[in-house]
Order: C-alpha cells, then structure tokens, then sequence
C-alpha cells in the first residue's frame, strides 16, 4: 500500500523478473526476502509466486502507525541482473476517529443519567483519553465524566478491559431535563494502536426528555368512539410504567345529558 490506507493485512513488493526459482517456494523464509518494515512487527516474509515478496503480519497492521518499507540495491534475480538501485516508499494507516456516538447525534429524549458511549475504528484506553473528550450543556457548562470500564472473564479470572474500541462514560452528576448536551472528541487524540494523532475535531449533540405531556388522545376513527373500542393516549415520551392505573381517569356522561 501506499499513502493513507485503513485496514492492513499484507505489504507486498513485485519485481519485474522472478527473484527465487519456483520449486523453492515452501522452504523460503525471512532471510530470503530482500525487502525490510519499520516499525517491526510479530509476522513472516513469504513470496507469492517467484515474483513478488510479501510480509504478512500475524494480526492486521495497527493503526495510526506510520510504516517505511525498503527494498535494497543488489537484490539478484534467477536470471542473474542486479536491482541496481533501492526503492523505498511509506504509508500510514488510518488514524484515530469517532464512527458512531450514543445518544445519537442529534436525538432527543435522553435519560438524565445516559451512558455516554464513543466507538472508534482502533483500540483506545478508555482512561486516558478522556482528556480528548467534553461534555458540556447548551450554556458551555462542563460536566465531568467518569470513565466505566469493562470487565471480562478470562482463564477464570475477570479482568478490567481498558483498552477497547467502544468508550463508556458516565457523566458525575445527573443531567437537566430538556436541556441539548454537546459531546466534543477534540482533535490530537492518541489511540491505544501507534502514535499518529487524529486530525479532526468532531461534535455529537443530544437532547435530554422534555416534561412529559400528552401529545394526543384519540378514539378509533375519526374520533368517534363505538363500544368496546380503546381510546389512545400518546405521550411525548416513553411512560416509566405503562401498566400504572391511575395515570388515566375516564369520567361518564350521566345518560340524557346533552350539551
């Protein structure tokens, strides 16, 4: 690859005339590659065909990392021609950068204790990189955050996860109802992978629940309301408990009284 490349599984360089003979392809290792990464990485050199050598990682490349690949002069083919000068080149893969945010940008409703949740496209420390991260009220009043982290079982044992891809916070203190929030990701963040830093500064804003009203009461079509047919009450928000009978009264007309 080159220039700016998201997910990396191989780095490959071909040549214009074969470089090993082919029936010693399964016995080739690293010491016959004539081509060298930076930074180094856990993986292997190997040749696609008699042409083209490859280093394969033993995961996929991490990101934000900056990568430099050189093929030396004096590489020899099979057919006895010398590379006579080296060819170098470099890439990056992607850097660190917000792909969804909870509450969605722009929804309304919140709760007033939301888990604030960040995913990102490479693994982050949920700690440390809340100094990147803001929320403030629609006055741009902050409000701390406290970092919840993830607990797994492994071998028997749990274990505190800190480095993922999904950061969860929880503000410190309860939210204002139908005040709009801003989540601010600012630029310069460090993922968890390499050391290149994100660009951009991105912003996700959300509105916390409105006073509960009622939107609208209706009854079957038209208005009109035959027996044994319900009548429907739509709030502007989702009621904590629905099954609550005495949330709604229904008051008769004494029969023969008319307006």
């Amino acid at each position: 690859p080159e220039g700016s490349v998201d997910l990396v599984e191989r780095i490959t360089a071909s040549f214009s005339q074969p470089m090993v003979p082919l029936w010693s392809l399964p016995k080739l290792d690293r010491v016959d590659a004539p081509m060298s990464v930076k930074p180094e990485l856990p993986g292997r050199f190997l040749w696609l065909g008699t042409d083209t050598v490859a280093f394969e990682g033993e995961t996929r490349l991490p990101l934000a990392t900056k990568f430099e690949v050189d093929v030396p002069a004096g590489a020899t083919s099979v057919l006895g021609q010398r590379l006579e000068k080296g060819f170098s080149w470099a890439f990056e893969t992607a850097r660190p950068t917000v792909t969804s945010a909870h509450p969605y940008h722009k929804s309304t409703g919140a709760a007033l204790d939301v888990t604030i949740t960040l995913v990102f496209n490479t693994m982050v420390d949920v700690e440390k990189i809340l100094k990147w991260v803001e929320l403030r009220d629609d006055r741009g009043r902050r409000v701390d955050l406290a970092p919840q982290l993830a607990i797994v079982t492994r071998d028997g044992r749990d274990v505190v996860l800190k480095e993922t891809k999904r950061a969860e916070y929880k503000p410190a203190r309860k939210l204002r109802r139908d005040t709009t929030y801003e989540i601010v990701v600012k630029k310069g963040l460090i993922s968890a992978e390499g050391p290149l830093p994100s660009l951009h500064r991105q912003k996700f804003t959300f509105k916390t629940y409105e006073p509960l009203r009622v939107d609208k009461i209706s009854c079957h079509w038209n208005d009109q309301c035959p027996a044994g047919y319900p009548i429907t009450v739509e709030f502007n928000t989702e009621l904590a408990d629905q099954k609550d009978k005495h949330l709604i009264s229904v008051e008769t007309i004494p029969a023969g009284l008319t307006d």
